[in-house]
């Protein structure tokens, strides 16, 4: 795949201090030939056996997201009409290094033109991808490195990291 990079889902917080939801990211591509696109999301940080973290990003961080994406035509106004597909998570995430069904993934037949992709963290709805605002409050979160697993150290992070890849079909705006 064609790796676009590393981006980052924050945690919203209101004036008191509670989280109230996280950011939505908006990557603009653009389709240079007809034909399949793969869109990887890699996210998920621990063993699925174990639940041992691993930093698969390399940035000395153990974060978490189950990540949520939604891809849309870009024709300049994103509303519900340019919706194209979603997912949650996907078994066929894995050509990126991810570990985890969590890890959202779309394979489909685009035709060469704009497009929009969406990410953000679960429970992700079509409203909130297109206001890039999501109102669920449970992600992002982290573990500690050290840690035995991260079922045990889990607590609520500022931040969650991901890394997109694209099919070398694409290119970004």
């Amino acid at each position: 795949p064609y790796p676009w990079g590393d981006g980052q889902i924050h945690a919203v917080y209101d004036n008191t201090g509670s989280q109230i939801g996280s950011t939505v990211d908006h990557i603009r591509f653009t389709v240079d030939t007809a034909g399949t696109v793969k869109i990887d999301i890699l996210s998920w940080e621990s063993d699925p056996l174990s639940g041992a973290p691993i930093d698969l990003n390399g940035d000395g961080e153990i974060t978490f997201l189950d990540t949520y994406i939604y891809l849309f035509r870009d024709d300049g106004s994103l509303d519900s009409s340019d919706y194209i597909a979603h997912n949650d998570d996907s078994d066929h995430t894995y050509g990126d290094g991810s570990i985890w069904s969590t890890d959202s993934y779309l394979e489909l037949n685009l035709a060469a033109g704009n497009y929009l992709l969406a990410i953000g963290a679960y429970d992700l709805g079509m409203d909130e991808a297109i206001l890039r605002e999501n109102r669920d409050n449970f992600y992002p979160i982290r573990c500690d490195i050290a840690g035995p697993d991260c079922t045990s150290t889990a607590t609520a992070s500022d931040h969650g990291d991901y890394r997109v890849s694209f099919s070398s079909n694409v290119s970004l705006t």
